[in-house]
């Protein structure tokens, strides 16, 4: 995330190419997080579970109705990053 950071701040260009990738990426990992183990590495180290109403562990289905969320939210960011990045001028991005 710190590269991905810097990588942007330094270049539009590098900006416009990792939005996606990195916003499928972070989508992916919610949700093989929750199916396979039913936490992600946050929870887990907070000690938080992701469970059932009857206390048993999420399945697949339920890490996809947890991450359909993800995904609305990840497609808004990805369309306001486009529309954002579209806006600024060559000569208004900030190289080192």
């Amino acid at each position: 995330m710190v590269v991905h950071g810097w990588l942007e701040y330094i270049s539009k260009t590098a900006a416009i190419v990792l939005v996606v990738p990195m916003t499928v990426a972070y989508c992916a990992y919610s949700l093989y997080s929750h199916g396979r183990f039913g936490q992600t590495i946050g929870k887990h180290a907070m000690g938080i579970r992701a469970v059932r109403t009857n206390g048993d562990r999420i399945g697949w289905g339920e890490a996809w109705l947890r991450s359909c969320v993800d995904v609305v939210f990840g497609a808004l960011g990805v369309i306001s990053a486009f529309v954002a990045l579209a806006a600024i001028t060559d000569a208004e991005c900030i190289v080192s």
